[in-house]
This record gives C-alpha cells, structure tokens and sequence, in this order.
C-alpha cells in the first residue's frame, strides 16, 4: 500500500505539473535549456533600426497591450511589468514575441520580471533548437490509437466564457499506450496536444485551429486560459508504471516552462481515498500560486461542486453530462478510457 501511495503521489505530480508552476527553474533539468545569457545572444539582432520597424514593434502596439490588459484584467503594476517586459525581449525576433503570448510568463511565474524574461527566452531558444513552429505542420495528427487517450476540449464553455479542458486521467491506460507505441511517439503526441492547445495560427493548420474558427466566433474575444478538469475515477497504479517516469517528467517539465500560464484554474475530480491520503504529503512539493489553482472535489459532492465554475449540461456523458467536444479534432478522442489493448481489439 505505502509503494502504491508513492507511486500516484509522483505521478500525480508530475501530470498536474503540466498545468502549474511547480518549484523552480535552476536550467539545468534539460540540455533544450540555455542560460538567458546565452538565448539571447543567439537571437539578437544589434541593428537597432532593423528593430524600430520590425513585426515585434507591430506586435507591442498600444492597442495590443489594451487588449491584453483587459483580456486579463491586469491592474497598473501588471501592465507596467508587462511594458517592461516587452522592452526586455524586444531583441528577440519571433513571433511568440507578442504580448498576448508574454502574459502567460507573468501569469505563471507570478509577476516576477527576471524570471519570465528568462524563461521566455528559453521558450524561444528550444522552439527554434526543436523546428518547433514547423511541428504542426509535419506532425498533422497523432495516429488513431492516440484518439483512446482521454484528453479533449469540451463545446461548452465555463461560466466565465472560457474553454474546458477534460482530462480523464483516471481512466487512461498510459502504461499500455506505452507498451502499444513507446516513448517517442508518445511525446510526439503531447507536443501535438500542447501547440494544439495553445497555438492560434501560426503553423497551426485551419482545420486545427479552434482559437480563430471556433472559440473566437462564439465569444467574440481571444482565448486567454482554461478551466481544467482533472477526473480521477478509475485511478490505480497501473496507469503510473515506472517505465512512464521519465515521459512523465519529460513532458511535464515542456508544459511548465515553454507552455506555461494557459490553466487559471485546475478541478481535480472524484479522486480515490489513497490518493487523497498522499495529497497531504504532495502539496508541499507546490509553490503557493500553482496550490491556488488546484481545487479538489470528492467522489459525493463531485457534480454539486463543479456547478460552482461550469453548467452541468457542458460535461460529455462519460460524467452524466449532456454537452459534446469541441468540433474537429477533440470529437475523434474516446473519453470512455479502459484498457488500451482490450479497445484495439474491439476497433
């Protein structure tokens, strides 16, 4: 029982670890990461009328940033430090360059200057080290086996207009996707998921881009963050072998450093009684903003509570729900979970 314990305890880290800010940065946990000296070497550009009228300029207009302080609703410290963050990277030529992007460090890092100037560059510095911003494009879409992996975005939206992100954690059969596919493709498929999530043109093929021909038409506004749903049901320590450890942290660490601040609220739904009994030990491994996201619900109350942040209607069926997924790509995704091989026999 203690194993089994320490097991969900490292796992479950690990995956809310995508959504949050967990400890900090020392860049040293992967060769992709560069000192903020070194990133912005490599993308300076020293000719200073090149940069007064380069896209960055365009992108940094006073119009841009009303937007996204309103998106955001940032007060004047928060404006201000995103100002000055502007100014910091304004050498760096790219076009996640952009206020609308740079928010998401603040947001994440909570308001710390040096450290988003940072990690931004970083972001930057391993997109362009991984042919990042052609990924989409190469990639097109995960093979099918990959629509058995319960991670979509919902039709509906929260009570604030914002998106729902579903991940039904407890009922995916990671260790026999991983056993089916291995590590690669895997990784592959969760850099998929992240540009998918997070990426509004740029590279992002139309058909794919939910930002501009789906959330947009129906809000009339720009998609800041998610609401996550994480549902726990079905949890046991087969979906956390030890195998998955190092994917796990892998892409863990890519969702907290280079696509950070999209969750502004994470649901952790109908967890077990073992895992609640090692969150007393979890939480401390969490910094005081990522806990502020965190919100757990027990197995009783579980559909009571989410009314506080989304209407019933919007959940799939899989959580006695009446709402769809988003159209496109998410409605190909089986929220159903299970065993992986037992599914592929059946497809």
């Amino acid at each position: 029982m203690v194993m089994i314990r320490l097991v969900l305890l490292w796992a479950l880290l690990l995956t809310l670890g995508q959504y949050t800010s967990q400890g900090s940065d020392t860049g040293t946990k992967s060769g992709l990461i560069k000192d903020a000296d070194a990133s912005e070497a490599a993308l300076h550009d020293d000719d200073d009328d090149k940069v007064s009228c380069s896209p960055v300029v365009s992108r940094w207009s006073e119009e841009n940033l009303v937007n996204v302080s309103r998106l955001w609703k940032l007060d004047t410290t928060a404006q201000d430090l995103l100002r000055q963050l502007g100014k910091a990277v304004s050498d760096v030529d790219h076009w996640k360059n952009d206020p609308y992007e740079a928010i998401r460090f603040l947001y994440q890092f909570d308001m710390d200057l040096s450290k988003s100037e940072k990690l931004f560059r970083n972001m930057v510095q391993w997109r362009i080290e991984e042919n990042m911003d052609t990924f989409m494009e190469r990639y097109q879409e995960p093979p099918e086996i990959f629509h058995l992996s319960p991670v979509c975005m919902l039709a509906g939206l929260d009570k604030e207009g914002d998106p729902i992100m579903l991940n039904r954690l407890g009922s995916f059969d990671a260790f026999g996707m991983h056993q089916q596919v291995g590590t690669n493709a895997m990784l592959d498929a969760d850099y998929f998921l992240f540009e998918l999530f997070s990426t509004r043109g740029n590279g992002i093929p139309s058909h794919l881009d939910w930002q501009q021909y789906h959330y947009e038409p129906m809000t009339g506004k720009r998609f800041t963050q998610f609401t996550v749903i994480v549902d726990l049901h079905g949890l046991s320590v087969r979906q956390f072998h030890p195998a998955l450890f190092g994917l796990l942290k892998k892409s863990s660490y890519i969702g907290q450093y280079y696509y950070p601040g999209l969750a502004k609220r994470i649901v952790v739904v109908r967890a077990p009684k073992v895992f609640r009994m090692a969150w007393g030990i979890a939480k401390h491994f969490y910094d005081e903003q990522s806990l502020r996201l965190l919100k757990f619900i027990t197995n009783d109350d579980y559909l009571e509570a989410l009314q506080e942040f989304v209407d019933l209607e919007v959940l799939p069926p899989v959580m006695n729900g009446k709402g769809k997924q988003m159209p496109g790509y998410m409605e190909k995704v089986k929220l159903e979970g299970g065993s992986i091989s037992e599914q592929m026999q059946t497809r």
